[in-house]
């Protein structure tokens, strides 16, 4: 009978092929038998009409599958305006170290306009957002 522990067994396997082989297909076999087994595997059903339909979902899905693909690979960045948050930090206290008079100020007003973007995506679903901008900033 197949177990967990038979599979562990086989995914540990397969990572020491994987990390063996010098063959791009070979270490993409092996990759997707470590998928398959450890239960990391989706599939998408779509239902289209004609095939015209059919073609630009399936592009839509690939450049999703991609860009996922991607993401994992090389590193996910905040996205929603939140690395715009983290930004303003980082100008904010460079702006109290470097800057004096005019230029303070206008790094103020740079700093309240990198919120902005965040604040509208909460005000596109009539949500204030106060508490999620506040932890983020922490």
């Amino acid at each position: 009978k197949f177990s967990k522990v038979i599979a562990q067994r086989r995914i540990n396997e397969l990572n020491r092929e994987l990390l063996t082989t010098d063959s791009d297909a070979e270490k993409n076999i092996c990759k997707t038998r470590i998928a398959r087994l450890s239960g990391n595997i989706t599939k998408v059903k779509i239902g289209l009409s004609n095939k015209y339909e059919i073609i630009e979902q399936r592009q839509k899905v690939e450049k999703a599958l991609n860009t996922i693909r991607s993401s994992l690979e090389e590193g996910i960045l905040p996205g929603g305006g939140s690395f715009y948050l983290y930004l303003r930090e980082e100008i904010l206290n460079w702006s109290y170290m470097n800057l004096i008079g005019d230029e303070f100020f206008a790094s103020t007003i740079i700093n309240n306009a990198l919120v902005r973007p965040f604040q509208e995506l909460f005000n596109n679903i009539n949500f204030s957002g106060i508490q999620i901008l506040e932890s983020l900033m922490q």
